[in-house]
């Protein structure tokens, strides 16, 4: 993946960070919020088709079942207290609506579980105070909304089907337009911008967020050198990076000398570990890699 395309990443994923660690600053304004989702979601999948780039690896069908599962139980869950509350009002015409099983969801085509799911979730924020009772929370409702928006752009969008490394390199390239072009600055831009009298602080981070910084001048990058206890490096040691809150991952194996490299890393925070035969596993959690900024690290591998 080129530098610029880096760039935009780390761009874009230091606004969405930003937006969702300050969800009340922009809590008045309703539009907001189904924006960040969408860009949310964008920037996901940008992730998924990176990892093919990187690793050569074809097809995301399996994240798309996990997600249709997600999204079936916690529908399943929802319509089961709706099912509950309308059983007690004799309430037929929901009855219609929200009874079903896990077996018969299952069944349903790609197009027919996602009706069936917005159709529970729209009950579900209808009866929210209602059904609350009958062991639907707040939580469960917003979470089952979000989901269907999601598995929506999953369904509905050919970008979905199984992919080599150019087509994936060129989805990058059209979804980072879509939330650069379509969703930041048209959209998400302006509506921030109504609060500069309101929060200037906030208008001013997210203003800083949205700079673009040049990581091809000044790499993302993790370093490190690998040794035993008594300081002798080891060779062909692979250290593995997982983003902490995200679905990038990368990983390196040490030279003969005892060090590694990982470049054009997407900014974050990511957790590490490092296994080899004969000696203890190590880890680290959320090691932050800051957008053109190169981060260092030395480990010593004990004995098993």
């Amino acid at each position: 993946m080129n530098t610029r395309k880096s760039n935009y990443l780390n761009m874009m994923q230091a606004v969405i960070i930003l937006c969702n660690s300050n969800l009340s600053a922009t809590a008045g304004i309703p539009a907001f919020s189904v924006v960040l989702n969408e860009a949310q979601t964008k920037f996901d999948l940008v992730s998924h088709f990176v990892q093919i780039v990187l690793t050569g690896t074809k097809g995301i069908t399996g994240d798309n079942y996990k997600l249709r599962m997600k999204m079936t139980l916690l529908a399943l869950k929802c319509g089961n207290a709706l099912l509950a509350l309308a059983h007690v009002n004799n309430n037929q015409t929901l009855i219609a609506k929200v009874k079903y099983s896990l077996s018969k969801m299952n069944r349903l085509k790609k197009q027919d579980i996602l009706s069936v799911c917005a159709l529970i979730a729209d009950e579900a924020n209808s009866n929210l105070t209602a059904a609350s009772a009958f062991g639907m929370s707040v939580t469960d409702v917003t979470d089952l909304l979000a989901l269907v928006s999601e598995y929506t752009l999953w369904a509905q969008n050919p970008r979905f089907a199984i992919v080599n490394k150019m087509e994936a390199s060129a989805q990058i390239k059209l979804l980072i337009t879509e939330v650069v072009e379509d969703l930041f600055k048209k959209q998400m831009d302006p509506m921030v911008r109504t609060l500069l009298t309101t929060n200037p602080s906030f208008v001013r981070s997210y203003a800083n967020a949205r700079e673009i910084q040049d990581i091809g001048k000044k790499f993302t990058k993790l370093s490190g050198s690998v040794t035993d206890t008594n300081g002798n490096p080891l060779g062909g040691i692979t250290i593995n990076i997982q983003q902490t809150s995200g679905n990038s991952r990368y990983t390196a194996t040490t030279d003969a000398n005892g060090n590694f490299m990982i470049s054009s890393i997407i900014a974050g925070d990511y957790d590490l570990d490092i296994k080899a035969n004969g000696y203890q596993t190590v880890t680290e959690q959320n090691v932050h890699i800051a957008p053109g900024r190169q981060v260092g690290r030395s480990y010593q591998l004990n004995a098993a």
